[in-house]
């Protein structure tokens, strides 16, 4: 999680939640988190809205593991939400679990934040912040996607 300066204290804001995007497959859960660090705290699109709204950032790290290369978790594609390994299984929730994390660590620091987050994502980290908010309309207030791609064919019995 990245908290910019400027951050308002004890005024509630909005968190902001840019899926990661190495950008390569890996089994090394390292090489995801230290390409998320980069993206929550260096340069990213999230970083610099959040930067520029004085927002926190939340970049979660899913790994793309390299042991099954057709489960594309950076784009939650329909592989990665059948998934039953414990890991990895329903992305979507270990998401909204994070989320809530976020937000009692934030109003723990007296950061209070909105219920609803914004998104935003390009290219897989854009399809997965679009299937995102498919799943879980009532929880997105408004997202910003680029570079989208693949349909939004989800293995689901109710939208």
């Amino acid at each position: 999680m990245f908290i910019p300066k400027g951050t308002q204290l004890n005024k509630k804001t909005i968190l902001l939640v840019e899926p990661n995007n190495t950008g390569k497959i890996s089994d090394s859960v390292e090489v995801h988190k230290k390409y998320a660090i980069d993206l929550a705290s260096v340069s990213s699109v999230g970083n610099n809205f959040s930067t520029e709204l004085r927002i926190p950032l939340l970049v979660p790290i899913f790994p793309r593991p390299a042991s099954q290369p057709l489960m594309y978790t950076h784009a939650l594609d329909r592989d990665a939400m059948l998934e039953e390994a414990t890991d990895l299984k329903r992305l979507d929730l270990q998401l909204l679990g994070m989320i809530a994390d976020a937000q009692k660590v934030l109003s723990t620091m007296d950061i209070p934040v909105d219920s609803k987050i914004f998104m935003n994502g390009f290219s897989a980290s854009g399809t997965f912040t679009n299937r995102f908010s498919l799943i879980h309309p009532d929880k997105v207030k408004a997202l910003a996607i680029g570079g989208f791609n693949g349909k939004l064919m989800l293995p689901q019995k109710r939208y």
